[in-house]
């Protein structure tokens, strides 16, 4: 699996990018790409529009190679020290 960070993210929807090509290959090798929450999140938050987004995800690998127990009712952080926490909305 291949982490791919931010400037990745954003050169593979820049056009004219090398890092198109670079990419593809891995994808045609059969490579799987994620990234982590921390350069999603940047992405997400840049200057892209919706149809940027949903193709740079339509790419990353959407099963979690180490799924965690997470409640949907508990914060992650609560999930992980094994403690009921409020979810602030």
């Amino acid at each position: 699996m291949i982490h791919l960070d931010t400037n990745i993210l954003i050169d593979i929807v820049t056009a004219g990018s090398p890092q198109v090509e670079m990419v593809r290959g891995w994808l045609k090798e059969g490579k799987k790409l994620a990234a982590s929450a921390i350069a999603w999140s940047e992405f997400c938050n840049g200057p892209h529009s919706s149809d940027q987004k949903n193709a740079v995800f339509a790419i990353l690998q959407k099963k979690n190679p180490w799924p965690l127990p997470v409640r949907p009712s508990l914060g992650l952080g609560a999930t992980l020290l094994g403690r009921h926490s409020l979810v602030l909305r």
